[in-house]
């Protein structure tokens, strides 16, 4: 009986601590949606390290440093991984996101246009240039993209 009642104890114990130890995207995102930013941050990070999820914890990362107050650190960790992976539409259109709130039109829309050229339906970086178009005045670009 003891026995039962010490692997009962034990077991979800073990399962908690492994859970703890190797956070997932949902989790890190759940503490980054909850203000806690510096947890997301290291979640992420930790998460970076691996391959298959290098993309999406990066722009991850990215969101926790921006809601930090730190946006050069922000884009630097998107762009130091799209060195090895321009071709990732998702990172691109983090990338405009990010210049397009420092205030570099060009290159905001020069991103947005690169991950636009790679996956079509990527709606971020269409945001990105409807926003840019809007800004720029020009109506009927952003009423365009809006549409899309």
């Amino acid at each position: 009986m003891k026995k039962h009642l010490l692997a009962c104890v034990f077991v979800p114990c073990i399962t908690l601590l492994a859970t703890a130890a190797e956070p997932s995207l949902k989790e890190a995102r759940a503490r980054w949606l909850h203000g806690n930013y510096d947890e997301a941050r290291e979640q992420f990070e930790t998460l970076a390290k691996d391959a298959k999820l290098r993309s999406a914890a990066t722009i991850g990362l990215s969101r926790a440093l921006e809601s930090l107050g730190e946006y050069d650190k922000a884009l630097e960790v998107v762009e130091t991984i799209l060195k090895d992976s321009s071709k990732d539409a998702s990172l691109l259109a983090r990338q405009a996101e990010l210049l397009y709130r420092r205030g570099r039109w060009d290159d905001a829309e020069k991103s947005a246009n690169a991950a636009i050229d790679i996956y079509k339906e990527q709606f971020l970086a269409r945001w990105v240039r409807a926003q840019i178009y809007r800004d720029r005045g020009d109506m009927k670009k952003a009423d365009a993209e809006c549409k899309w």
